[in-house]
């Protein structure tokens, strides 16, 4: 019977307040978007008080073409993904050999080879690991993937 045998949590390095998200997101959008107000309650309706954020909040505002954007998810992805799993390896006390499935949930960026190839890689995994890659299900992936 598949378990799993250990859950890691990533914080990533900049984390800020919802409050403060829900401003700089009005800041941003209102020059072309005057009814941005009409959506701000959004960040009040989610009960989320802080947002971790792999750059800083000024990364967002300045415009990045897609390659690039899409460079970042993937690096970034790549580094926060293999760190989580050797957590979760360390936890478990399992040995990297041991894992027999990969299941990766992203709806951020495209990557080919997919992320889930490119952590097997970089760890060195058994190349004959179970993968199952989730895209473009939203905040439902990680329901969809349990």
């Amino acid at each position: 019977m598949p378990s799993l045998a250990a859950l890691s949590k990533i914080d990533f390095p900049f984390k800020v307040d919802q409050q403060e998200v829900k401003q700089y997101a009005k800041k941003l959008f209102a020059p072309s978007y005057p009814q941005v107000e009409r959506m701000l309650s959004a960040f009040d309706n989610t009960e989320i008080i802080t947002r971790n954020f792999c750059k800083p909040l000024d990364y967002y505002s300045d415009l990045h073409d897609f390659q690039e954007q899409n460079n970042e998810y993937i690096q970034v992805s790549l580094e926060y993904s293999v760190k989580a799993i050797e957590q979760c390896v360390v936890s478990a006390q399992i040995k990297k050999e041991e894992i027999t499935d990969i299941i990766f949930i992203s709806t951020t960026g495209l990557s080919t080879p997919s992320l889930d190839a490119l952590i097997i890689n970089k760890m060195r995994l058994d190349q004959n690991i179970n993968r199952m890659a989730i895209f473009g299900l939203g905040c439902g992936g990680g329901v969809s993937g349990y």
